[in-house]
C-alpha cells in the first residue's frame, strides 16, 4: 500500500510540475514506405516505369499527331563518369525503344544534323541524381506497446517457473517473438541514412512536358554510384 501510494504521489507530481512546451511538438508524418536500390536489376525497374509513364505523356501530348517527334536521350558529363549515369542511359534507351518510341542518337543532335534543341519537332529526355546524406536522425524506434509486452512476457515466465511442471515451455511465446523479429530484419531491408534523387524531365523547346523524380535508400558505400566526381554530396546536418 505505501508503495503504491508513493508512486501515486510521484506521478501527480511530475505532471503538476510539466509545463507545456513553448515551441511546437513534433509529430510524426504518416507512415510511408520507401525502395531501396540494392542492384543494377533496380535501375531497370526504374527504367521501364520511367518509359512506359512517357509513352503514355507522349501520347496524350500529341494525341492526332501522324508522326510523334522524336525523342534524344541526352546525358551530360555529371552522369558519364558515374556506374549509374552510364548504366542508366543504356537500359532507358533500350526500355524507350520496347515502347515503340523513336530514339536519336545523341551524337546527332549535337552535331545539328537531326535538330536541336529549339526545334519543336525535338524532344530532349534528361534525367539527373542528387544524393542526400542525413548527419543526424534516428532511425529505429521501439513500437509502442513493446516494453509493456516484454515486461508481460517476463512475468509469464516468472509465474511459470513457480506454478508450472514443465517451465521451459513458457519461454516458446518469447523465442517466437524473437524469431518473428529476426525474420523481418531478413527480409525488410534496412533504412539508412542516405538518399538519391533520381529526376527524369523531357522537354520540348525549352518547356517542360514530362517530368518524374523517385526517391530511394541506397547504402552508404553505393553513394558513389550516382555522383560525379566532382558533384557535391548534400548533407543535412542538425538544428540543435
Amino acid at each position: 500500500m505505501k508503495i503504491f501510494l508513493f508512486t501515486l504521489i510521484a506521478t501527480v507530481t511530475l505532471l503538476v510540475g510539466c509545463s507545456p512546451p513553448v515551441i511546437p511538438v513534433a509529430t510524426a508524418a504518416p507512415r510511408v514506405t520507401q525502395d531501396k536500390l540494392h542492384a543494377a536489376q533496380h535501375w531497370d525497374i526504374l527504367a521501364h516505369d520511367v518509359a512506359q509513364r512517357l509513352r503514355k505523356t507522349i501520347e496524350k501530348t500529341f494525341p492526332n499527331a501522324e508522326i510523334v517527334p522524336s525523342l534524344f536521350v541526352k546525358s551530360d558529363e555529371t552522369q558519364a563518369d558515374n556506374p549509374f549515369g552510364i548504366a542508366f542511359f543504356q537500359l532507358l534507351t533500350s526500355r524507350l525503344i520496347e515502347q515503340k518510341l523513336v530514339i536519336l542518337d545523341s551524337t546527332c543532335l549535337e552535331a545539328s544534323e537531326c535538330g536541336n534543341e529549339n526545334d519543336p519537332e525535338t524532344l530532349i529526355l534528361k534525367y539527373n541524381m542528387q544524393v542526400i546524406h542525413h548527419k543526424d536522425r534516428q532511425l529505429k524506434y521501439q513500437p509502442p506497446g513493446f516494453f509493456t509486452l516484454l515486461s508481460g512476457g517476463i512475468w509469464i515466465v516468472e509465474r511459470a517457473i513457480e506454478h508450472i511442471s514443465h517451465p521451459i515451455l513458457a519461454t516458446i511465446p518469447l523465442a517466437l517473438m524473437a524469431d518473428s523479429k529476426g525474420i523481418s530484419d531478413y527480409m525488410l531491408p534496412k533504412s539508412t541514412n542516405t538518399e538519391v534523387i533520381i529526376t527524369t524531365s523531357v522537354l520540348r523547346n525549352k518547356q517542360y512536358i514530362f517530368g518524374y523524380s523517385r526517391i530511394y535508400y541506397i547504402n552508404g558505400g553505393d553513394a558513389d554510384h550516382y555522383q560525379s566526381k566532382t558533384s557535391k554530396l548534400y548533407k543535412v546536418e542538425s538544428q540543435q
